[in-house]
C-alpha cells in the first residue's frame, strides 16, 4: 500500500507542516497572513494540532485576535513564521474538537445532472446519491451548509446540471449564469 497525501503545493505544504509542528513543541505562537472568504487578514495563533480533514491539511490554534479556538486551512496562510512570544497550552472544550460540528447541511436542493458526471457525484457522496431517471439523467438531492456553497458546486458541473428547485436557488443560479455571461459580453 502506497499512501501519498502531497497535493499541488506539496513543496511548500511540507516546511509548513515542519514549521508548525516545531512551534507546537516549543510552545511558540505563529503569524501568517490568511486569505478567506471575507477577505484577508494577519493571524497571530497559539497553535494546538495539525488537522488532515476534508481532503485538505490545517493547522488547530487559539487565535489571539478573536480570542477563540480556529481551524485555518494551510493552503490559505502564507509567510508562515514562528515567533518569540511563548504561550501555555490552553484546554480545548470538547466541542471545539469536534472540527466543522457547527456546519450544517440543512439547504436542500434537489437537480438533474447528466449521466456522464456520474464519476463526479459517486466521489462526493456515493453510489446510491442519485436516482437515475427514464432519459438517463441523475436525479439528486441534499444539502449544503449555505446558498452560497450551493451554486459553487452547481457553477462547477457547467452545462451538465440544471437545478430544480428551490425555486430561490433556481434564481441564484440564473443570476450567477447571467453574471458569467456578461464577463464575456453578449
Amino acid at each position: 500500500m502506497a499512501i501519498d497525501l502531497a497535493s499541488h503545493y506539496k513543496d511548500d505544504l511540507a516546511s509548513k507542516l515542519e514549521l508548525i509542528r516545531s512551534a507546537i513543541q516549543a510552545s511558540r505562537c505563529i503569524s501568517f497572513h490568511y486569505y478567506y472568504e471575507k477577505g484577508e487578514a494577519d493571524k497571530l495563533i497559539e497553535p494546538c494540532q495539525i488537522v488532515f480533514k476534508w481532503s485538505d491539511w490545517y493547522v488547530f490554534g487559539f487565535c489571539r485576535q478573536r480570542r477563540d479556538f480556529r481551524l485555518y486551512k494551510l493552503r490559505r496562510l502564507w509567510n508562515l513564521r514562528i515567533t518569540q512570544e511563548p504561550f501555555s497550552p490552553r484546554d480545548v472544550p470538547q466541542e471545539k474538537r469536534r472540527f466543522g460540528s457547527h456546519m450544517t447541511d440543512d439547504y436542500m436542493v434537489t437537480a438533474v445532472y447528466d449521466p456522464c458526471v456520474k464519476y463526479r457525484l459517486v466521489e462526493e457522496y456515493g453510489p446510491d446519491c442519485f436516482t437515475e431517471q427514464a432519459d438517463g439523467r441523475l436525479y439528486a438531492q441534499w444539502g449544503f451548509t449555505t446558498k452560497e456553497r450551493a451554486v459553487e458546486w452547481f457553477l462547477g458541473f457547467g452545462h451538465k446540471v440544471k437545478v430544480l428547485g428551490p425555486p430561490e436557488m433556481v434564481e441564484r443560479m440564473k443570476a450567477a449564469l447571467e453574471a458569467a455571461r456578461n464577463l464575456y459580453g453578449t
